[in-house]
């Protein structure tokens, strides 16, 4: 980015009740009050969006607002926004319809950048001094990032793909957001409140229970093993198994039908993990009208506590959960202060996007998985070990030389779910590896190159060993001598180890 003169920032204190906005017009350097309308909004999310503010204004002779024009407003007195005006609307009268964006709007930027070494909050404090936003207090995130390349993303994404790897090596989960004009980074316990929302303190709640999305109760998986024909694995296994499910008696029978990868060896565990996860009842909870605090942002933490009368799980009155504020919308009417909120907590999970009837489960028709987004062809796996590789080549791992596990998670997990969950699992013995492998549904095959693809794990000897296979001979792994994360040229030279089996992690 070129050098320019560093940003600034016009801010207010003050004004009296209600709410009250001052517009700053940059060509004239001038300041004004306009007449706002009842209806403001704001509305703010946990992650992948800027803060946006709806609002109404009386266009006369005297204000002058042009896009890019800053917003500062406030509410009793105390400023809970500053923004740059992206949108007007009008019709005939001289009301406007405007919105204006906080400075998360220009992280939506795309661009490609690349660091070494860095840890997640120096990531955001360069990318702002380069985009010219400014910046305020940053949690030390703590991880360092060995290495990463990031190729036409969105600043926004940068900087997620940055923290989601702090979370997977730390466990830590942090939000950014625009607090009146600063860019802020804060574990998100930092944000917990204590602001308890229940009947009472809510006008009104949504909340969702379904069987009609996301819930099957019958699992069945289509497999064509070629010569050998095809082959129908159901869960649950058994006819006395399916005669016995309270579910089936209940709901009735709601089957999910999908095609499995002929490489899954267990696609019967493929099965049973799927009705695990689908048995059961969907939630979707927003809470409407609840008493406005200006505190509550995306990602900040509340107590919900409202009985919703499910007899299938069983609430005291006196149940208060902490939930995860995903989306919070403001609303200032008539000098009243509202929030409408989606939340999420251990039993309200969000509907799942699983259909019936489709080839999802473990891949279609080529053998690749579809419910890998990542790795869905030899390309994609390619950059994406690429991008992993990147990101941890010269590292030292936990375990020294003894993180071969460790490196291949790591690095793998930028192309597989499974090896990704594993990382975030703290796996690091080869032998646990290859048990949740089989526990998971991910085929284990006796090591054949000719069935080696990008983005699978090696293992050597009896379990003595593992690498990311990078393409051809090529791999990814810890180096023992080194004890740091290596590319090399040959996985067939591996120190008088000899390989033995494939973890398909290309397509799992």
């Amino acid at each position: 980015m070129p050098d320019t003169q560093g940003p600034t920032l016009n801010t207010f204190t003050g004004g009296g009740d209600g709410l009250q906005m001052i517009v700053y017009h940059k060509k004239t350097e001038e300041y004004f009050v306009p007449a706002v309308l009842d209806g403001v909004t704001w509305e703010l999310h946990r992650k992948g969006a800027p803060g946006k503010l709806s609002f109404k204004v009386v266009k006369d002779d005297i204000l002058k607002m042009e896009y890019g024009d800053t917003v500062d407003v406030s509410w009793n007195g105390t400023q809970f926004f500053h923004g740059f005006i992206f949108e007007k609307k009008r019709n005939k009268n001289k009301q406007w319809d405007c919105l204006a964006y906080d400075q998360i709007r220009y992280l939506l930027n795309k661009d490609s950048f690349s660091y070494i070494g860095k840890k997640a909050n120096e990531v955001i404090k360069e990318l702002a001094e380069d985009y010219e936003l400014l910046v305020g207090d940053l949690d030390d995130t703590g991880f360092v990032i060995e290495k990463r390349r990031e190729p036409n993303t969105t600043i926004l994404d940068m900087i997620q793909n940055a923290l989601d790897l702090t979370m997977i090596h730390t466990n830590k989960m942090y939000v950014l957001y625009d607090d009146c004009g600063k860019l802020t980074l804060k574990d998100i316990e930092k944000l917990q409140t204590n602001l308890l929302i229940d009947s009472d303190t809510a006008q009104d709640y949504a909340y969702t229970g379904t069987i009609d999305k996301g819930v099957y109760n019958l699992i069945k998986l289509n497999v064509d093993e070629g010569e050998n024909g095809h082959k129908v694995y159901y869960a649950p296994a058994s006819n006395k198994d399916y005669e016995n499910s309270e579910t089936r008696k209940q709901w009735g029978v709601l089957e999910l039908t999908q095609n499995a990868n002929p490489h899954n060896q267990f696609p019967q565990d493929l099965a049973n993990r799927l009705l695990e996860n689908y048995n059961k009842v969907s939630r979707t909870l927003s809470i409407k009208g609840a008493a406005g605090d200006l505190s509550v942002r995306g990602g900040s933490m509340v107590f919900v506590n409202i009985n919703l009368g499910e007899t299938d799980w069983q609430q005291s009155d006196d149940e208060a959960k902490l939930s995860i504020v995903e989306t919070v919308t403001h609303r200032f009417s008539n000098f009243e202060h509202t929030m409408d909120m989606d939340v999420r907590n251990d039993k309200i999970t969000g509907v799942s996007n699983a259909s019936g009837g489709g080839g999802g489960a473990g891949g279609g028709s080529n053998g690749s998985n579809s419910n890998n987004s990542n790795g869905s062809n030899a390309t994609q796996a390619s950059q994406n070990i690429e991008r992993g590789a990147d990101a941890f080549v010269g590292a030292t791992m936990p375990s020294g030389q003894n993180g071969c596990v460790e490196a291949a998670t790591r690095v793998g997990g930028y192309n597989s779910p499974f090896l990704a969950r594993e990382a975030r699992n703290g796996v690091a013995g080869v032998n646990r590896l290859v048990s949740d492998a089989h526990s998971y549904g991910v085929p284990v095959i006796p090591y054949d190159e000719s069935k080696l693809e990008v983005g699978d794990t090696i293992v050597y000897g009896n379990n003595k060993h593992v690498v990311i296979s990078s393409g051809g001979y090529s791999y990814v792994g810890n180096s023992s001598s080194r004890r740091k994360v290596v590319r090399g040229s040959d996985y067939r030279e591996m120190g008088g180890l000899h390989p033995t089996w494939i973890i398909k992690t290309s397509h799992g």
